[in-house]
């Protein structure tokens, strides 16, 4: 795997992490976004282990961090094209298959929440 690749996949699994522990914490009672986030998570962790990056490393360097809830969408569709950006350096794979689409279903469960909000 290319550096700029785990670069990336390691920078979006920190990026989730962030996230997910913020949704965790019951901020806008949002628990389906939370599942979604940790699907995301794990599944861009085991895309690093299956390539043969370290997701260790990927959660080094993280910060707890605060998001506003009218924000979420914009956030998870940046997660979402950080993800498609990062799994177009690496070969086709069920693993980037997986992170995808646990990206969009993150994106989804944050526009259906913004949807119910207005």
């Amino acid at each position: 795997m290319s550096d700029a690749a785990v670069r990336r996949l390691q920078r979006l699994a920190r990026r989730l992490l962030e996230l997910g522990v913020w949704l965790s914490e019951g901020r806008g009672a949002l628990p389906e976004m939370a599942d979604a986030c940790r699907d995301a998570y794990y599944s861009a962790l085991h895309l690093l282990a299956a390539t043969g990056g370290e997701g260790a490393c990927a959660v080094q360097g993280w910060r707890r961090r605060s998001f506003r809830p009218d924000a979420l969408p914009r956030v998870a569709e940046r997660l979402l094209v950080e993800g498609q950006e990062a799994t177009s350096l690496l070969p086709e794979s069920p693993e980037a298959q997986d992170l995808i689409g646990a990206l969009e279903r993150l994106r989804d469960a944050a526009a259906a929440r913004a949807g119910a909000v207005r």
